[in-house]
């Protein structure tokens, strides 16, 4: 009986979640026991793939953009809006594990990072790193240790956990940047890695402004199937004021990136048919239409319409971050790069593993409530 009960509660959606991860799992034995020559299409002139572009470039983007929100409805005081601080809070941290977890799959072999730790070089951004996701590490720790404490029965002073709020959601702030930048550093040092539409002085700029846009636009996309699923949504104004404010960050970053491209005499590239400029054009239509809609009011009016903007951003996203890490560097390599199965199956299995996470403390804790429990 049990059995029958359990197999009838399974959706499509279940077992693409299921085959993704035992797919990830897989891949992952793969990796650790053999190394990345194994299972990847990785080389000496390729050595950043689906990996780093699809987990950790947007897993990092989505950390950055989630405490530097946290960190602004938190400073301002914005009691409406703490519901928007705990949910971006939860999708910095599962972001920032996802981008964590790839990291140490790029490596091979994780046991390759402990000589790095100390093996200081002051030069190196593979040290400068390590060491940002270790002092991240410690920081989550410290922000997360009093609804732990409290899960464990532990007696904590109230005061506590408001004192360290302000201070640790800043070095969040400040760690999650440092090491979006340090990854960053490899495409500003080296021009011809890059194809000249992405390599600009302004991209850490660009992907700043991408991961605050790409963390509200996953923040109403959860939003929307947490109340389909459990009930539990954002009210609807504080989706249309969030709205709002994705639909002028993302009118920003267009004329910027417009503007950047005039100012660096590169219209003319986009007059070429090559697979750069058509995928440019997708990055920039998946911002300009949502941009579009958002200033429309009966969009910022009607959830389905702001989760279909907010499908779009997030598709804008990703194709961003794909294009800097993937597309940009096969143009300044003069090859093409496929992944292989096992990097497909593990960086979606990461995915997959996130929204599994995601779904447990939605379905458990008042993510988008006023609740007390697990919010800051």
């Amino acid at each position: 009986m049990w059995k029958s009960t359990f197999w009838s509660r399974l959706t499509p959606w279940h077992w693409i979640l299921g085959i993704l991860m035992l797919g990830g799992a897989s891949s992952a034995y793969i990796q650790l026991v053999y190394g990345l020559g194994k299972g990847t299409h990785l080389s000496d002139q390729f050595p950043w793939g689906l990996w780093v572009g699809l987990n950790a470039f947007c897993g990092i983007g989505l950390a950055v953009g989630g405490f530097t929100l946290a960190f602004v409805v938190h400073l301002s005081n914005l009691t409406r809006y703490r519901p928007v601080l705990r949910a971006t809070l939860l999708v910095a941290f599962l972001g920032y594990l996802v981008a964590l977890l790839a990291l140490v799959f790029q490596l091979g072999r994780p046991a390759t990072l402990l000589p790095l730790l100390g093996g200081w070089n002051p030069y190196s951004i593979l040290v400068g790193s390590v060491w940002c996701i270790l002092l991240y590490i410690v920081v989550l720790a410290l922000a997360f240790a009093p609804n732990v404490g409290r899960r464990l029965g532990w007696q904590l002073s109230q005061d506590w956990p408001g004192l360290l709020s302000v201070p640790l959601l800043l070095a969040a702030v400040i760690l999650s940047l440092l090491h979006q930048h340090s990854l960053l550093g490899v495409f500003t040092f080296v021009p011809e890695k890059q194809h000249v539409l992405w390599h600009t002085a302004l991209l850490p700029v660009f992907c700043f402004l991408a991961s605050v846009s790409g963390c509200l636009a996953v923040v109403l996309f959860s939003s929307w199937h947490s109340g389909r699923a459990f009930g539990k949504q954002l009210e609807l104004p504080v989706q249309t004021a969030m709205g709002r404010v994705l639909g002028g960050l993302l009118c920003f970053y267009l004329v910027v990136r417009v503007l950047d491209l005039g100012l660096r005499g590169e219209f003319s590239t986009l007059l070429k048919n090559r697979l750069e400029t058509n995928l440019l054009g997708l990055e920039i239509s998946l911002f300009l239409l949502p941009a579009l809609l958002l200033f429309r009011p009966y969009v910022l009016k009607e959830p389905a319409w702001l989760y279909a903007c907010s499908v779009l951003v997030i598709g804008g996203f990703v194709t961003y971050n794909l294009n800097v890490s993937i597309t940009a560097v096969e143009a300044g390599a003069g090859m093409r790069y496929w992944p292989s199965w096992a990097e497909v199956f593990l960086s979606y299995g990461l995915i997959a593993l996130g929204f599994v996470a995601f779904r447990f403390v939605a379905k458990r804790t008042p993510i988008f409530g006023y609740g007390t429990a697990g919010g800051p």
